[in-house]
């Protein structure tokens, strides 16, 4: 491979993915959950950046379509800093503030694509969610999240 340009090696990832889509029947899991494709990628690599742990994967996913069918804003800080090309934990106030087609907290609704390369485990997550009303999670110290109704304290 150190011979291959940038764009062969993308054109390598994409039918790569368009192999394994296909075999795992993305398209028909994603209608089954009522979303696009594009969606499931685009909520699944929310789900791989805000994700602590892999067991914490589908109550993300619960949190998005929690927020999502209330018409509540999104706000996660990694589509953000995403938007902006910056890595950090977490993003500063103007940076929220920062217009752009990744900024959640100003956008309703999913970012404009995906923000990560989501993994199996953070697209199964999305096919299946956990159930509960939670709206809101804070990621702890060691990885494990904590999820509520309400906003918990540290938010």
């Amino acid at each position: 491979m150190p011979h291959e340009t940038a764009l062969q090696i993308l054109q390598a990832m994409v039918q790569r993915f368009n192999v394994e889509a296909q075999h795992e029947g993305l398209v028909d899991a994603a209608k089954a959950v009522g979303l696009t494709p594009t969606q499931l990628i685009i909520e699944a690599s929310l789900n791989q950046a805000e994700g602590g742990s892999v067991s914490d994967y589908p109550k993300i996913a619960e949190v998005i379509h929690n927020r999502l069918a209330i018409g509540m804003h999104l706000q996660f800080d990694s589509t953000v800093l995403y938007g902006l090309g910056k890595y950090a934990v977490s993003a500063t106030i103007k940076q929220t503030k920062t217009p752009g087609p990744y900024n959640t907290y100003l956008n309703a609704g999913l970012p404009a694509g995906p923000i990560s390369n989501p993994g199996d485990a953070a697209i199964q997550g999305v096919l299946h969610p956990a159930h509960g009303n939670f709206l809101f999670f804070l990621t702890k110290p060691g990885g494990k999240s904590e999820f509520s109704a309400t906003p918990l304290k540290g938010q």
